[in-house]
């Protein structure tokens, strides 16, 4: 329990329907209501389109109520186990991708700014193209390229937004 809190910071039933049927929410919730009457961890709605109970650990709710924590820029596999691809919770803004290992997304706090498809031939990107952000977003390249295990020997852009170039 947990490793599940300090992998997502927060648990909620969709999200743990991908995982092994021993950490699933029918065999957690009875758990999770005792962690939270002994005052590890708390409950409520924090996030919305997540529908019933939402645990949430000290940490995480420290990291969300601390100021910035909205303008990280971070880049996460579709297929990461904290990805929320798949899950489809409601009020999302924009929908996000398949769960599907050639698919990274881009985020700059809790926004979607750049997903990456067909191993980084085809790019969607959500911000204006004079964005001061943009060399941030295209930090997950160089990151895959530059990383010590298994880089990428190459990106190849086919398509922007749709548009083959």
């Amino acid at each position: 329990m947990r490793q599940l809190l300090r992998r997502y910071g927060i648990l909620f039933r969709q999200l743990l329907i991908r995982e092994l049927p021993q950490l699933r929410w029918d065999r957690l919730f009875r758990v999770l209501r005792l962690m939270e009457l002994s005052g590890e961890i708390t409950s409520g709605y924090f996030f919305k389109g997540i529908a019933g109970p939402q645990f949430i650990s000290f940490e995480a709710l420290r990291f969300l109520r601390k100021p910035g924590s909205n303008d990280t820029v971070f880049w996460i596999n579709a297929t990461d186990p904290a990805s929320l691809c798949g899950i489809k919770p409601e009020g999302l803004t924009r929908p996000l991708p398949s769960r599907i290992l050639s698919t990274y997304l881009v985020f700059h706090g809790n926004r979607l700014v750049l997903v990456s498809k067909r191993n980084h031939k085809r790019l969607e990107i959500h911000e204006p193209p004079d964005s001061i952000h943009l060399s941030e977003y295209y930090q997950l390249f160089k990151d895959l390229v530059n990383r010590e295990f298994n880089p990428i020997r190459s990106v190849r852009i086919e398509e922007i937004n749709g548009r083959k170039g």
